[in-house]
């Protein structure tokens, strides 16, 4: 999630991309991945530019999940339909911003757990009053959406048209 709008935030969010990536592809863990963000933005550009990010490595046989968060909002861990837990930790600064301390955060999850990961930009969606979809919001849909078993696409469509919808004031 790029700082601003427009093609200099797309531009960015390219950059941090393209650089994850490669690292990945290389074989590098998550510390190497955000680094590699890291150089890439500050070597293209001269003023400042950042991208939050939530990279993440899920080992499906086992439920480890290791993450970074890079200034992005937290994940959060559903079980049985219900929120359980906030990834809180394995903060870092965002990415395209000098932050050699990266913490990789672990977490087990069980068979049947979903992942929320979501942008600011839905928490902070204003409905013309000015007031704001929230994070208790998100959680009420998501919580609601899962107790009524929909799928994952049908789950997102729902949480789309809602934020839509708050913003229009209906």
């Amino acid at each position: 999630d790029a700082m601003g709008r427009g093609m200099r935030a797309g531009l960015t969010c390219a950059i941090a991309l393209a650089a994850t990536r490669a690292a990945r592809r290389d074989g590098q863990g998550l510390y190497a991945m955000a680094r590699a963000a890291d150089q890439a933005i500050i070597g293209q550009f001269k003023d400042v530019r950042f991208v939050t990010a939530l990279l993440a490595e899920l080992d499906l046989d086992t439920g480890q999940l290791r993450y970074v968060n890079a200034g992005h909002p937290p994940g959060l861990v559903l079980r049985r339909g219900k929120v359980v837990r906030t990834l809180g930790s394995g903060r870092r600064m965002p990415l395209g911003v000098d932050d050699p301390s990266i913490n990789v955060a672990e977490e087990r999850l069980e068979p049947g757990d979903n992942l929320l990961l979501y942008t600011d930009g839905i928490t902070e969606a204003r409905a013309p009053d000015g007031d704001l979809f929230g994070v208790d919001r998100l959680v009420d849909l998501t919580e609601r959406h899962a107790v009524e078993g929909l799928p994952a696409p049908e789950k997102l469509r729902r949480l789309a048209h809602s934020v839509v919808a708050h913003q229009a004031g209906s």
